[in-house]
């Protein structure tokens, strides 16, 4: 069974019980493949902090945060002897298959394998990223934050990823994604294009699926 630390502070203030909660919230404070900067293992709580200072009322979708019925699981343990990732992709399962939106609060982005793997393969991934992370390995590692979504699309068809914002991007990548028919949008060609042809280039690939996984890094 996954060991999960209770938040000190839920996020956003809330916290349902489950058979009540829509939305799931899980923090993954995980940064052990860090290779420039280390700290995003405390991003989770920082969200949750940061979530307890924000205005309720959102006037471009209509709804208020304190509507939402949220449950905040809080951390999962990631210092024992389990594999972190494989208790983070059951606790996903789980929230997943009871019928809940859950959202996982990073960490690094190695995240991304466990949560798709959990999920049905008629899930399409859109990826917001500065980076393909799409190394072969890096500094012995196959498995890190630079490998995770070459590891990911090894096991999964690349026809399901879609990536947005990409803007740095290493020749044994490029090499790859073309070998692989990996699509992706450049931060140049969103400029080029302008926000609007940007949006119409999202608003195909999203009509052609009918359920969507989201993942965002903050580098984009």
């Amino acid at each position: 069974m996954a060991r999960l630390i209770s938040p000190v502070n839920p996020f956003a203030g809330i916290q349902v019980a489950w058979e009540e909660a829509d939305y799931v919230i899980l923090g993954f404070p995980y940064d052990l493949t860090s290779t420039y900067r280390f700290g995003s293992k405390h991003a989770p709580q920082a969200l949750r902090e940061a979530s307890l200072n924000i205005e309720t009322y959102s006037p471009r979708t209509g709804l208020f945060l304190e509507n939402l019925k949220i449950r905040d699981l809080g951390d999962l343990e990631v210092s024992g002897e389990e594999d972190p990732f494989k208790e983070l992709a059951s606790v996903f399962h789980e929230a997943f298959h009871a019928g809940k939106f859950p959202v996982v609060l990073g960490g690094e982005h190695t995240l991304t394998y466990s949560t798709v793997k959990a999920m049905p393969e008629n899930v399409s991934l859109l990826v917001f990223d500065a980076h393909l992370d799409m190394r072969d390995t890096y500094e012995g590692r196959r498995f890190s934050h630079t490998t995770h979504l070459r590891r990911l699309t090894e096991e999964i068809s690349p026809s399901r990823l879609l990536m947005v914002g990409v803007r740095a991007i290493s020749m044994e990548e490029l090499e790859y994604a073309r070998r692989k028919g990996i699509r992706y949008i450049t931060s140049q060609q969103i400029s080029k294009l302008g926000f609007k042809r940007a949006l119409q280039r999202l608003e195909e690939y999203l009509g052609k699926t009918s359920s969507l996984y989201v993942s965002l890094d903050m580098d984009v």
